[in-house]
Order: structure tokens, then sequence, then C-alpha cells
């Protein structure tokens, strides 16, 4: 069985109304926007025009419900250029991470525009690497989970703020062998995309933040 119907690719954003009077628009304000529209969109994308659009729908469903969204969107393609040098970007980042998430990874740290952390440079890198070597996202979300489970320690981090290779590595290993280790208990349709195992961090991750807005006291009601 599936955590969603469909799969963790069927997990959606709500958009602000603002990604709709875009130019170029994005798509799913009214529905939500979910990964699978994105990771479709990324895969037929093989020109300098869809990559931008790529590029736009992919902010997008990062910043989901955030006012700011759109300017930040803007302010990073701003910083590489006109839309055709930030659709050229995503291209090019498209062909290194057909050779490997190491390789996509390695050409964010090297020609990532200002503005343009890890945090969604591995948003873009996710949604266009091939799903047979998907690389995970690694936001402030997933590093604060990786941190408070002992994946990481202050000593050796797994941060999401600044382009380290080492880092990434790690937790791209840690995604594989948690991958392995679900697949010896379920027959998950999706396991074998590290996206899944990053949509499993991610929502326990927002799960623990809720349960620890309360008191203990209303935790302890049964």
């Amino acid at each position: 069985m599936s955590p969603l119907p469909g799969g963790h690719r069927a997990h959606a954003v709500r958009l602000v109304p603002s990604w709709a009077k875009h130019e170029p628009p994005v798509t799913g304000v009214d529905a939500r926007l979910t990964r699978q529209h994105v990771l479709d969109l990324a895969e037929k994308a093989d020109d300098v025009e869809s990559c931008f659009e790529v590029f736009l729908h992919a902010m997008a469903w990062g910043y989901g419900d955030n006012g700011y969204g759109p300017y930040r969107t803007d302010r990073i393609a701003a910083e590489i250029g006109t839309p055709a040098e930030c659709g050229t970007f995503l291209l090019n980042l498209k062909n290194e991470a057909s050779a490997g998430w190491r390789s996509g990874y390695e050409f964010l740290q090297s020609n990532s525009p200002k503005y343009l952390g890890p945090a969604f440079g591995t948003k873009l890198l996710y949604f266009v690497s091939p799903q047979q070597n998907r690389a995970p996202i690694l936001d402030s979300v997933v590093s604060g989970w990786l941190w408070s489970h002992g994946v990481a320690t202050d000593q050796e981090s797994i941060d999401s703020r600044l382009y380290d290779i080492d880092q990434y590595a790690r937790y791209v290993n840690f995604v594989d062998q948690s991958a392995a280790a679900l697949s010896t208990l379920t027959d998950l349709d999706d396991v074998a995309d590290r996206g899944f195992i990053e949509y499993l961090i991610f929502q326990d991750r927002l799960l623990s933040r809720a349960m620890n807005s309360f008191p203990q006291w209303i935790h302890n009601l049964e």
C-alpha cells in the first residue's frame, strides 16, 4: 500500500493565488499542485522554454502558500538572467543529473546563483533527476529531522544551508539504507524512488511539530 492514493507523488501543496498571475502562470492554484505534475513537466522538458516552466513550478511547489514565494522565485531567476538563461540553467542541471545525483549536485555547487541555496537547489535537482537515480530534497525540515533523530549530530551535521557534497552523500546513503530496510518490510510501489523517503521524513517532522505545539498534559489525555 502507499501513504497516499497514487503514492507519495500525489503529495499536493496549496498555492497562493499570485502564482496564477505570474508570467508565465503556474498551474494548480485552484486544485493544488502535486509532485507528480511537476515531475511530469520535468520529464518532458527538453528545451529552454519548457525547462523555465519546470523551474517556476518546482519553486512554486516548494514555496506553496507562502506569499513571498513568487517574489523570491523571480529574484533568483533575475540573478541567473533572462527567462531563456534561467531555462538553460535548468536544462544544464537536468543533463548533469542524468549522469547521477552527484553530478547534478556538483553542478549546483559550482553554478547556483545568489539566493539559490541547497534547500531549493535540491528541489530543482529532485524534479529533473531520473526516477531510477532520484536526488532527494534536503531542506531545513529534512535536516532538522535528521538532527533530531541522531542521523546528524553537532559534530557531524547534515546542513541544508551550505552546499557540501560529503554531507549530501551521507544523506543519500541514509535514504538508500532506509529504502532498503523498508523494501524488506512492505511492498510499497514507490519505495525505489528516493523522494519517497524524503516524503516520509517531511511528514513525520510536520507531525512532530504539530504534536509538540501542545502542552504535555494535553498529550497525556486519553
